[in-house]
């Protein structure tokens, strides 16, 4: 049987692993990505991740015959490059993946965007396996997501398809990062319900320690049946049910599966976002609508490039 690796870039680890075409990992590893030092320490890092692999396989007896790899920002599919700049990745700026791995390991190489691996991973072999219409969310740091249409995974003209945190929700809302104003990553995002949180306790003269205020607090007090922290979800979810009725007036997928850290909360969370959608979207496109948690957790991006690779080799 043939063999695969992926690897999973992010801003502090790298992840990557051994599997096979159906997306099975057979060995599993991560190091540091020194993604905050310089891209030549990037690079570094995945020579010698694909260098263990190779080692490992060799003794395993893997027949190796490619290589997929998942990374932040706008991914060139069809040239294998970074597009621009990527936050928090120093010097990650038009990097041709593909050509610099493929020399240096002889090997047909295939990149996209980190989202994208998460959403194929998740369609084939996670919480979206036997849908064929459907959207992956992911709502961390940052919202991203990635769309599956009749079985495929839809990158867009310009492979920027799915940038669901970028849409705008309040027309004159908040300036994002990306320089849009009102974007749904600024009212659901982890970091935007931490900030709201503790506006809110701030409008009640609370005191509190700003270093320990995460979501996971949040949830928690929610849970408590505190207030403020369930004022705070309420208005964080209705952002996001409203972002995604959005998305479900769009595409009409079947399933809308929701992963990332915030997801976490459970039902607590997915239930106050299934509401909204549920009373916003139209309803001809509501029959059979399904809004489920993720399956694969932080193994979905490396079975995600593992499966990019089989599938395009």
């Amino acid at each position: 049987m043939n063999h695969y690796i992926g690897l999973d870039l992010g801003g502090t680890n790298l992840k990557y692993a051994l599997g096979n075409k159906h997306g099975e990992v057979l060995v599993k590893l991560t190091r540091p990505s020194q993604a905050s030092e310089s891209l030549e320490k990037i690079l570094h890092n995945m020579f010698a991740a694909v260098e263990k692999l190779l080692e490992i396989a060799k003794l395993e007896k893997f027949n190796v015959i490619s290589i997929g790899v998942g990374s932040p920002g706008s991914i060139d599919f069809e040239n294998g490059r970074v597009i621009g700049e990527v936050p928090n990745l120093k010097g990650w700026t038009d990097v041709p993946i593909r050509e610099i791995l493929q020399e240096r390991f002889r090997l047909p190489v295939w990149t996209d965007n980190d989202a994208n691996m998460v959403a194929i991973a998740e369609a084939r072999v996670g919480a979206g396996k036997g849908f064929r219409n459907l959207v992956f969310i992911t709502v961390g740091t940052g919202i991203g997501g990635g769309i599956i249409i009749d079985g495929k995974l839809y990158r867009g003209a310009s492979f920027n398809a799915a940038e669901i945190g970028h849409t705008s929700i309040i027309m004159h809302g908040k300036r994002c990062k990306c320089g849009n104003i009102g974007c749904l990553e600024m009212y659901a995002s982890a970091p935007a319900i931490v900030k709201l949180y503790m506006e809110k306790l701030n409008q009640e003269n609370v005191d509190f320690d700003e270093d320990i205020i995460s979501t996971e607090l949040i949830f928690e007090r929610v849970k408590e049946r505190d207030v403020i922290a369930t004022e705070t979800l309420d208005e964080a979810c209705e952002a996001l049910g409203a972002g995604l009725a959005n998305v479900v007036n769009l595409i009409n997928p079947e399933a809308i599966i929701i992963g990332g850290g915030v997801s976490e909360a459970g039902e607590s969370f997915l239930g106050r976002v299934r509401k909204v959608v549920f009373d916003r979207a139209l309803p001809a496109a509501l029959p059979g609508l399904r809004i489920i948690k993720a399956e694969l957790g932080n193994d979905a991006g490396i079975v995600g490039a593992i499966l990019l690779a089989a599938d395009n080799t």
